[in-house]
């Protein structure tokens, strides 16, 4: 087993790995991403994420994506980790703590403070995995307000 960033070229393969999660958390619906936009986004500079992609032979059996920010608080960098996903048959085997390792050193090498992400309050089996690692899990609400199009072609305001 190999992981290595994404690159340029695989963007249809964790298109697909997005889409396994959304499946497997019966949330296929909410995926509106597609292999164009991730790589207009990958493109950028600086990108507008990151990913690291868990490969077995040349199949992609899990992934991690994150985007990089700042602690207003802290006043320091820090990696925001917006998925951690292996595909069903994979699962048990470490992937997902290898992945999670390969973020940290990614991290580590960067000076980033922190890695912060979102897990639900009755995740047990994702919250028992995390702990294991050593993160400390603070449950807390997360607030998500929605915009639509339309609301955000309102805001013609140039003071911003």
């Amino acid at each position: 087993m190999e992981i290595r960033s994404v690159q340029k070229n695989e963007v249809e393969l964790l298109h697909r790995l997005i889409q396994d999660l959304a499946i497997n958390q019966g949330l296929e619906t909410h995926v509106r991403t597609t292999p164009e936009q991730l790589l207009k986004s990958l493109s950028k500079e600086p990108p507008d994420f990151g990913a690291l992609m868990a490969m077995d032979k040349g199949r992609p059996i899990g992934y991690v994506t994150y985007t990089l920010s700042h602690s207003i608080w802290t006043g320091t960098a820090i990696v925001r980790m917006d998925d951690l996903f292996v595909i069903s048959g994979e699962r048990g085997k470490g992937i997902g703590k290898q992945l999670m390792l390969q973020l940290r050193e990614m991290a580590m090498a960067r000076n980033i403070s922190s890695i912060k992400w979102e897990v639900d309050k009755d995740n047990q089996g994702a919250l028992s995995f995390y702990r294991g690692l050593g993160a400390q899990v603070h449950i807390k609400g997360i607030g998500r307000w929605e915009l639509s199009k339309d609301d955000r072609s309102k805001g013609t305001d140039t003071k911003y």
